[in-house]
């Protein structure tokens, strides 16, 4: 009877076993090792960055990053608003399955943004812009360092993800009005695949989460007194990304969000030497407020860290639809312009001058610039933020004041021209500023 009773508590045993033998292999199975992710700061202030602000950007990345595994494993940081206790950092990484020796393909397209601030503990926190852990860190930010329009605008769920988006945007071409004629350019007769031919469309990856052939070129009408033009922001919202190439590199690509709206518009090609210093991720951007000038001439700086090729004196507007409608333009899914109820192919349109209402805001101070021609007239009070050239006189008027900034330069003929400060009025120049 005891024989009995032990044959089946051996059969229980001998069946339990492999169960328990297969459930452990299975478990060890599943356990995954962390990725080995790199990163590499190469914004122009990385030297003010603390190794535990790169710790916690990496830690997040690490163990929250959902997207595809970069070249090499290598994440890249080519700008960072620094404020001491609180940032927001750009995150670019290169698909090992792209070719970037083609210059439809930037790095620039694979980029996301990310917060970080100091919490009540003393530790830095971070969080991609998209998660719901960014809104706790939007909170310990005050309100007049990043404003709560900005956390709306800039964060997907702050104040909460059911919050209301503005969907139809003015847009405006990023030029002025009264200023330099510009014209449509960049058709592409055999165009980059998916992009159509005998399109502007081009730019064959999509651009922070649009879609891709998202991009237009325009360029300026140039001649032997004029090189270069104003660029004006196209929209009122505020600076999403900003990416600067180092050193004595020049070009810069800028992302801008419109206010209280899921719609971002890039500017590429900027020279980044012009572009107002106060212009920074979480910044606010005034339609028609001063953004930059372009880099002249071609300029392939593909290999850098905002890999950007510009061929030729353009600016290069990142549209955040298609079709994409902007001042009276209508540029169609495929190859066509619609302009005062009349329908264009691309091709017949290119070479043809644009009709900006787009104008420089004289409010801010941020758009005080030199002319293209003639002299310099301070009419108002003038903060210079970023480097400029004087055509002829400088001319300071009674009671007025140009101020120019730290490490900005005027770049002026005093053999020729002269600076003449009228009384009461004032020329200061900041510590690290220069006129040559």
């Amino acid at each position: 009877m005891r024989s009995l009773i032990l044959i089946p508590f051996l059969l229980l045993i001998l069946g339990i076993t492999p169960i328990l033998f297969i459930q452990k292999i299975s478990t060890q199975a599943q356990t995954v090792s962390p990725p080995n992710y790199k990163l590499e700061v190469t914004s122009e202030n990385s030297s003010q960055i603390p190794p535990e602000v790169v710790n916690s950007i990496l830690d997040t990345i690490t163990n929250r990053w959902q997207g595809d595994t970069p070249l090499n494993n290598i994440f890249f940081v080519p700008s960072i608003r620094w404020e001491n206790d609180w940032a927001i950092a750009d995150i670019h990484y290169k698909k090992s399955s792209v070719d970037y020796t083609n210059p439809e393909n930037s790095p620039i397209n694979n980029s996301v943004s990310m917060i970080l601030a100091i919490n009540s503990r003393g530790a830095w926190q971070s969080a991609f812009t998209d998660e719901p852990q960014a809104a706790d860190i939007a909170r310990l930010i005050p309100d007049e360092e990043l404003s709560y329009e900005a956390k709306t605008t800039l964060l997907t769920h702050f104040p909460s993800q059911y919050k209301t988006m503005a969907l139809n945007i003015d847009y405006k071409l990023p030029w002025s009005k009264s200023g330099t004629k510009f014209f449509f350019s960049g058709v592409r007769t055999t165009n980059t695949q998916p992009c159509p031919n005998n399109s502007g469309w081009h730019g064959a990856l999509p651009y922070l989460g649009g879609e891709p052939c998202h991009a237009l070129d325009f360029a300026p009408r140039l001649s032997s007194t004029v090189t270069n033009a104003d660029i004006l922001s196209p929209v009122t919202g505020y600076v999403y990304q900003i990416c600067k190439n180092p050193g004595s590199q020049k070009q810069s690509a800028l992302a801008i969000k419109a206010t209280n709206s899921n719609q971002i518009i890039g500017i590429w090609h900027l020279d980044k030497d012009t572009i107002p210093s106060r212009i920074k991720q979480g910044e606010l951007i005034k339609q028609g407020e001063f953004l930059g000038q372009m880099v002249e001439g071609s300029v392939n700086e593909s290999k850098s860290t905002c890999p950007l090729v510009s061929q030729g004196t353009h600016i290069h507007i990142v549209s955040p639809y298609r079709p994409f409608t902007i001042d009276s333009y209508t540029f169609t899914l495929e190859d066509k312009v619609i302009f005062n109820e009349s329908e264009h192919t691309m091709s017949a349109f290119q070479n043809t001058n644009m009709v900006s209402t787009n104008e420089n805001d004289s409010n801010n101070p941020t758009t005080c610039r030199p002319p293209i021609s003639g002299d310099w007239v301070i009419l108002e009070n003038c903060d210079l933020s970023s480097s400029a050239s004087v055509p002829n006189n400088l001319i300071i008027n009674e009671g007025k004041s140009l101020t120019i900034n730290s490490n900005v330069t005027l770049d002026m003929d005093l053999g020729y021209y002269k600076i003449l400060i009228k009384p009461n009025a004032k020329l200061l120049v900041n510590s690290n500023a220069k006129i040559i």
